[in-house]
């Protein structure tokens, strides 16, 4: 019986880290005076509207993981300083989102300054080719599918060959249908017989959609020529849902292919 805990019980401690594993973000920082550049110790760093949150250390430096992709509105809170709130802060799976706090002191009460986060032109913690597509972009797209949100990156292309049912192929860089990693909120989902992706997930579904081509990181195996990261929405503390009916069936016969498509999130 000891035998048996003294194995079980390190696997337990390694299981929720691989629940969150290629499905979450990270926030990491320093925190300083803006008059003196001294580090600051003890400050509150919140994620609007939601319950995640972190103090900056000894060295002024913070961290937050665990953050499903989003876009969020970041704020340090500390006793004699304004309250600064960085908005538009853009969260991507396996990504470390880099966000510096300089408080000014503050001579009324309340006081607030608010800035708006710019995506950094390069990404030093990003070491293959990668392509994001987020839930805004998805929305002010004309597609219903994934492989649809796909076929609009860059070396993708659309082929009827390659799968077992006779349905369309996607193949990246030139590679074979069935040399792409499929993965939906951290699971492998890939059809054994085709290849293709194993699983219909609305486009509308959709809350990050990320693609990497080339030297990939070792959590991902299995893949050739490709891996896409799907990661879908969760519940949020607003209320909110859309629907959408798409079709051709107009009652025109030339442009009539019997497509009928509905979703609704």
């Amino acid at each position: 019986m000891k035998k048996i805990t003294f194995f079980v019980l390190p696997l337990l401690l390694l299981f929720p880290a691989l629940i969150f594993g290629g499905t979450t973000g990270k926030i990491a920082g320093t925190v300083t005076d803006m008059k003196t550049g001294e580090v600051l110790t003890g400050v509150n760093i919140v994620l609007e509207e939601t319950v995640l949150g972190t103090a900056s250390d000894a060295n002024g430096e913070y961290f937050i993981i665990n953050i499903p992709p989003g876009t969020y509105s970041v704020s340090a809170i500390f006793v004699g300083y304004k309250k600064v709130t960085v908005t538009d802060v853009q969260i991507s799976p396996d990504r470390t989102t880099k966000i510096d706090f300089k408080l000014e002191e503050k001579l009324i009460e309340g006081e607030t300054i608010t800035i708006v986060a710019k995506r950094p032109l390069i990404q030093k913690d990003v070491t293959f080719t990668t392509s994001i597509t987020t839930a805004e972009e998805i929305e002010n797209m004309p597609v219903y599918t994934v492989g649809e949100v796909m076929s609009l990156n860059a070396g993708f292309i659309v082929t009827g060959e390659g799968s077992a049912d006779g349905t369309e192929a996607i193949h990246v860089r030139g590679g074979r249908a069935n040399e792409i990693v499929y993965m939906v909120d951290g699971f492998y989902v890939k059809d054994p017989h085709s290849g293709g992706l194993a699983a219909d997930v609305p486009s509308k579904g959709i809350q990050d959609l990320s693609v990497l081509t080339g030297t990939f990181n070792a959590e991902y195996g299995e893949a050739m020529s490709g891996v896409v990261n799907i990661v879908t929405k969760e519940g949020s503390v607003n209320y909110h849902g859309s629907a959408s009916v798409g079709t051709d069936q107009f009652g025109i016969d030339e442009l009539n292919n019997g497509t009928m498509r509905a979703d609704a999130d």
